[in-house]
């Protein structure tokens, strides 16, 4: 209990240093971009903003997703952390698009940068982002391993920005600077529209991309006593958990026991599979199944 509550808290002192890291070195961007004159700065500023913005509604519903379920949300609070995905997918939608435009005026008309002032940044950048990306890499929760993910992507951007300006220091090639823009931009952009599809799929309840479920199924109707399924629904509650529910349709003659053998086997195939919550309804050959069925019994 101990070593989960230290970690809990180590992950969170974590992504709050490198939530500190990373926004301030987005608000000292905007001022070297505006001093420098490059947009390739200003573009990797809203990058940056981006990640700090997606750390901190991250920090704040992952304390909400962790929450224990309600009479309302009989399933948790996990989804919410879906929230702060499709929220900062949609600001960065909107900025990138227009650094995109900005970037193109530039390439029309090429304007002079200050390259001994972008080389200190992205030298000084590099060195930020790495401190924080080696801290949370060090990290053993899912939280810490996506944040460093998003530094890393930050000391590549830095990394090109820095070569570029190393050759415009010493060749006077303008437009360099507004084609990384459109570089940096585009691999926002690829970023951006693959989070919102994820956060489409879960919000839609379509089947996690994870789980092969037609594999699955035949597992199921495999097991020894049952004689066929229907009824398999997947979903995912946040793309972490997994909800499964399925009808297993089992010979007429088993006994207590073997259905409850049944059942544990279908629970153990359900969860090597990777979902964590699975439903099971038992059915015979001759159990009637649809409710339309039933009220005309009645």
């Amino acid at each position: 209990m101990h070593d989960h509550t230290h970690n809990h808290s180590e992950s969170t002192k974590n992504i709050g240093i490198a939530l500190f890291l990373n926004l301030a070195f987005a608000i000292a961007e905007i001022f070297i971009g505006l001093w420098t004159n490059s947009l390739a700065v200003l573009s990797n500023s809203l990058h940056d903003f981006g990640d700090s913005f997606s750390l901190g509604l991250s920090l704040y519903f992952d304390k909400i997703s962790k929450k224990n379920k309600s009479d309302v949300y009989t399933y948790g609070f996990k989804r919410f952390s879906i929230i702060p995905v499709i929220i900062n997918s949609l600001i960065l939608l909107s900025g990138s698009l227009y650094i995109l435009y900005e970037a193109i005026v530039r390439i029309i008309t090429p304007q002079t940068t200050r390259a001994d002032g972008i080389i200190l940044f992205a030298l000084a950048g590099m060195t930020i982002n790495l401190i924080a990306y080696i801290r949370l890499k060090k990290g053993r929760t899912l939280n810490e391993r996506a944040a460093s993910l998003h530094l890393l992507d930050d000391v590549m951007g830095l990394f090109s920005v820095l070569v570029v300006s190393v050759i415009m220091k010493y060749y006077n090639v303008p437009i360099l600077d507004p084609i990384l823009s459109v570089m940096i931009t585009l691999f926002v952009l690829s970023k951006i529209f693959q989070n919102l599809k994820s956060a489409k799929l879960i919000f839609l309840q379509a089947i996690p991309v994870d789980i092969n479920v037609r594999k699955l199924g035949d597992k199921l109707a495999q097991i020894d006593g049952v004689i066929s399924i229907h009824d398999l629904h997947a979903w995912s509650l946040d793309g972490e958990n997994h909800i499964l529910t399925v009808h297993l349709v089992t010979k007429d003659e088993l006994s207590i026991k073997q259905v409850t053998s049944i059942k544990c086997e279908a629970k153990k195939t359900i969860i090597d599979a990777g979902i964590n919550h699975p439903t099971i309804e038992i059915e015979t050959r001759n159990e009637l199944c649809d409710l339309s069925d039933c009220l005309t019994i009645r």
